[in-house]
């Protein structure tokens, strides 16, 4: 049968996925809706079916009996199978379901109150919007950090209760922080060696007075997004795999500038070969394209969108 127009952008609104990818499994399905959304799961594609507005459609559910003897089973929602499959966020259930057994919380907003283990921050403050990174570099001065800082503080709309400032070379190449360090999953960042090793991280969060409060992190880079994450541990890939000469090539091709378009989905240049076989060795989905002269501008995949709203 023929695919129009209006039915591909119908299974695009009900999924999420790209126009292309909702023709194809429309025609696999031969116009079969529930087919073809089964099509796009099956390719890992599907990010969520979509009811009603943004449904929180996936997600885990476990069971355990503590030590103490308390039974408790819990259902944590996510709005894509991508997260629900993530071994992280699987992890966070198994974590969250111990709390509920050892400290009993009377309801769901008892439970974001208490102190998620291995951490000072509560439940609440590592499964929401928190914190924003951004680089103290050749176009970002301190001062308008500082600017951004009080304007997302003072805004009634915003969740944002921390920026964390990171200092780095202030050379052409590492101009902007995700053109040297970009998130692509739940614990996994790419990063240019060149950042690793002694690294400046500033800590802004309210003062009184609509001040600022600034105070120097001393830590590894790891332990700091970890903590700031609320993860035990975080994965740092190094461009290249760290080797000297491969790195700085594909560096200058903005081999660690990825624009991630769901947890452990990333859009990547294909001529960093070296670099985008190391991702998919580290179960990353790696969606190559053409540079062409766009790297030349030292724009990468995610310098050259903005992300504003991701469902994840």
């Amino acid at each position: 049968m023929a695919i129009t127009a209006k039915d591909v952008q119908k299974l695009r609104e009900m999924t999420g996925v790209g126009m292309m990818d909702c023709k194809k499994a429309l025609t696999e399905a031969e116009g079969d809706f529930d087919k073809a959304i089964e099509w796009l799961r099956e390719k890992g594609l599907a990010a969520q079916t979509k009811k009603a507005g943004k449904v929180a459609a996936e997600g885990v559910s476990y069971a355990i009996v503590a030590d103490n003897g308390v039974g408790v089973v819990i259902e944590v929602n996510s709005q894509t199978d991508f997260v629900a499959k993530n071994e992280v966020f699987q992890d966070f259930v198994k974590t969250l379901a111990s709390i509920v057994a050892n400290e009993n919380p009377a309801d769901v907003e008892a439970l974001k109150a208490c102190t998620y283990p291995g951490t000072d921050r509560t439940v609440a403050d590592v499964t929401a919007d928190k914190v924003l990174a951004i680089g103290i570099s050749q176009r970002t001065e301190p001062d308008a950090i500082d600017m951004i800082a009080r304007n997302i503080f003072a805004s009634e709309d915003s969740t944002i209760n921390t920026v964390l400032a990171f200092n780095i070379p202030n050379s052409r190449a590492f101009m902007h922080l995700d053109t040297v360090f970009t998130q692509i999953d739940v614990d996994k960042f790419t990063v240019h060696p060149g950042i690793l090793g002694p690294l400046q991280v500033f800590e802004i969060t309210p003062g009184a007075d609509d001040e600022l409060k600034v105070r120097e992190i001393d830590d590894t880079l790891e332990n700091i997004l970890a903590k700031y994450l609320g993860l035990p541990k975080v994965t740092l890939i190094q461009c290249a795999g760290g080797d000297t000469i491969a790195a700085e090539r594909e560096q200058w091709n903005d081999g660690s500038n990825t624009l991630c378009i769901a947890p452990g989905v990333i859009v990547v240049y294909e001529r960093n070969d070296v670099t985008n076989a190391i991702l998919r060795e580290a179960g990353l989905k790696v969606l190559e394209m053409p540079s062409a002269e766009l790297s030349r501008g030292r724009g990468g995949p995610r310098c050259m969108s903005m992300p504003l709203i991701r469902e994840d």
